[in-house]
């Protein structure tokens, strides 16, 4: 609602006026963080389930809560982490259209090409999804990680 409420704001400010450029940057900056806060939503929910799934909690509240303060604390990381990952997966998809888009769909063996094409995006959103869930384990362990300080007293028997 917020989103179509400003989408019409910025349609009835620029009504009168020829700003085209100015109505397709604030577009764009709205479209830009519109997508800046799926993002995020998403980041939490998957960090979410990570720290059910590690924690073994039964409250999803309190592992909402949790999760958003160790995003608040960790957003050097995860953020970046989930934006390179989104990006290679992003750029699967726009490679996967481009070619799409110039296989012909006449011979039957172009539409044979065209199955085995789909069959590799899904294998590649796959391998996608895998490896977003492997590096917020990886993330929330290490951070979660208990620091283990040795018990060693220092010795210089032999040592000159």
């Amino acid at each position: 609602k917020a989103y179509d409420l400003i989408g019409y704001g910025l349609a009835w400010l620029l009504r009168d006026s020829e700003y085209y450029l100015a109505d397709f940057i604030l577009r764009s900056l709205l479209y830009v963080v519109l997508i800046f806060l799926i993002g995020v939503v998403t980041i939490i929910s998957d960090y979410t389930k990570v720290s059910i799934a590690i924690d073994s909690q039964k409250h999803v509240t309190k592992a909402i809560a949790q999760t958003i303060l160790f995003l608040k604390s960790n957003f050097q990381i995860a953020f970046p982490v989930f934006l390179i990952i989104a990006l290679i997966g992003g750029a699967g998809a726009l490679v996967y259209n481009i070619l799409d888009s110039y296989i012909p769909r006449s011979p039957l063996y172009f539409l044979a090409l065209t199955f085995i094409i789909q069959q590799l995006l899904i294998i590649f959103r796959l391998f996608i999804r895998m490896l977003f869930c492997a590096t917020e384990v990886v993330i929330y362990k290490d951070d979660k990680a208990e620091v283990v300080h040795p018990k060693v007293k220092v010795s210089n028997v032999g040592v000159k």
